[in-house]
């Protein structure tokens, strides 16, 4: 890649300065995250719709995720659906346009348009899936889940590596749940068994999961009542356990979701690089670090030969996640006698860390071109004796070069499921959180639920508590 140094100038000198504040994402939104996180939930909603300018700003994917989530919870499900939505069509028009490709290379990634991060997409779906299972209406539900399952396939054209987070065992689970609640056992069988497939294999390697017990009796279930004697054989040797039977025809299914504490939210470290000439060439330089073992070559031509050879030192900010922990680590329903405990189907916490993992090179190869032009531009201009110009590139540099913190802070660290066979009707079941160094709580919270016989009904709870956690001080 050859550097222009001549039309980082022009731009430079010629545009106002595009400078991010140095605050963070978190802070920068701080009476939103702090009415969210109290559970305030209604006076968080006003918080956001008193921004009159958010569809105009860079960071309008966020919002859109952010009301979203906060109508969920309220229970506007057709409001939120409506919000996501929005997220989901803007990301795809802005994705086909190319986006802000100038600003992420002259200026900083944090003065771009955001336009979420690859999971991120994944669970605006999600949310409108749950949304439309909430309201029984599975169809729209599955159309949501298969928009899941493209996106997945086209993050596996989008990483090269051996090792990479491609496939869902989540997405699988939910097709699974939604084709039971249907009566399409068939579908629902298959379902599951990609689902177990995938937590034995991908998820057990990289974030160290085990097959969900439930998952496990709802394939063995779907497996007898299809007559498939060769798979319940099979299954029944390998989870160790019988086929349940089926469910009763007079009673109703309950299936929920627990969303425990929040996910991570980002923020900013620096990495120092040295340029070191390649060995009898003025065509190619590397850029690197030997605490992490990082080299990064570069070609130019002879003026930025020049330029790139003197500045001898630099560094670079880059994002980074900070994990939020649960303050709950277990919890159940229960209903008269009968109890159960929630399995983990989903971190989001772990899968936003691995794919942040999987594109670093590429974000590191973008922030070293970008600071690199920034720096050889100003030598250019000390070079011309045009000091005050230089010491402007300086500082310009020096200001623009910040990681961007972005990101929807509003996910949940976890999911968890469960299923209860209930009676139908009118139900209060109870809902129980506990730790490690908590005991589970012996009252819990009951809730009420309206449930049909032959029916499967999905709700949600959002534990919202978390470990407080340490960010970059603010230096504004």
């Amino acid at each position: 890649m050859v550097f222009r140094v001549k039309r980082l100038l022009g731009f430079v000198l010629i545009s106002p300065f595009l400078f991010a504040s140095c605050m963070s994402y978190y802070q920068r939104n701080l009476e939103f995250n702090q009415a969210f996180e109290a559970g305030e939930l209604e006076k968080a909603k006003g918080v956001l719709e008193k921004d009159t300018k958010a569809e105009e700003r860079k960071e309008r994917f966020l919002h859109y995720v952010n009301l979203g989530t906060v109508n969920s919870l309220l229970g506007n499900y057709d409001e939120s659906n409506e919000w996501f939505e929005k997220a989901y069509v803007f990301h795809e028009d802005e994705r086909k346009s190319g986006g802000d490709v100038v600003a992420t290379y002259l200026v900083n990634a944090a003065a771009t348009l955001y336009l979420g991060e690859d999971h991120e997409h994944l669970y605006v779906l999600y949310y409108k899936a749950l949304n439309f299972m909430k309201m029984g209406r599975l169809e729209e539900a599955m159309v949501e889940v298969r928009r899941m399952e493209i996106l997945l396939n086209q993050l596996d054209d989008k990483y090269s590596s051996e090792k990479k987070f491609d496939k869902d065992a989540f997405v699988h689970l939910l097709m699974g749940l939604i084709y039971d609640a249907q009566g399409d056992i068939n579908n629902a069988f298959i379902a599951y068994r990609n689902a177990v497939e995938i937590y034995d294999t991908e998820y057990r390697e990289f974030f160290n999961y085990r097959v969900p017990v439930q998952l496990k009796k709802d394939l063995l279930r779907t497996a007898r009542q299809m007559g498939f004697r060769n798979e319940v054989s099979y299954y029944e040797k390998k989870f160790d356990m019988d086929a349940p039977k089926p469910f009763p025809k007079d009673s109703s299914q309950v299936v929920m979701f627990w969303h425990n504490g929040l996910g991570p939210v980002k923020d900013s470290w620096e990495i120092a690089f040295i340029i070191v000439p390649a060995p009898g060439r003025r065509d190619l330089v590397y850029f690197r670090n030997d605490e992490y073992g990082f080299v990064f070559p570069f070609r130019v031509n002879d003026d930025e030969f020049n330029s790139l050879n003197d500045m001898r030192t630099f560094k670079i900010a880059f994002p980074k996640y900070v994990e939020r922990k649960q303050i709950h680590q277990t919890a159940s329903i229960s209903y008269g006698s009968q109890e159960a405990q929630f399995e983990k189907a989903e971190t989001i916490n772990q899968i936003s860390f691995k794919l942040l993992e999987q594109r670093m090179l590429l974000e590191m190869g973008q922030a070293i071109l970008r600071v690199a032009l920034k720096k050889a531009a100003e030598h250019a201009l000390r070079e011309n004796d045009n000091q005050g110009a230089a010491l402007a590139m300086a500082i310009y540099s020096y200001a623009s070069e910040q990681a961007d913190t972005r990101n929807w802070q509003t996910l949940p660290h976890s999911i968890e499921y469960a299923r209860l066979t209930l009676p139908a009707g009118e139900n209060s079941i109870r809902f129980k959180t506990g730790s490690k160094k908590i005991e589970m709580d012996p009252m819990g919270v009951e809730l009420k639920i309206e449930t049909e016989a032959g029916k499967t009904s999905f709700f949600t709870y959002h534990s919202l508590e978390y470990q407080p956690v340490n960010l970059t001080p603010n230096y504004q």
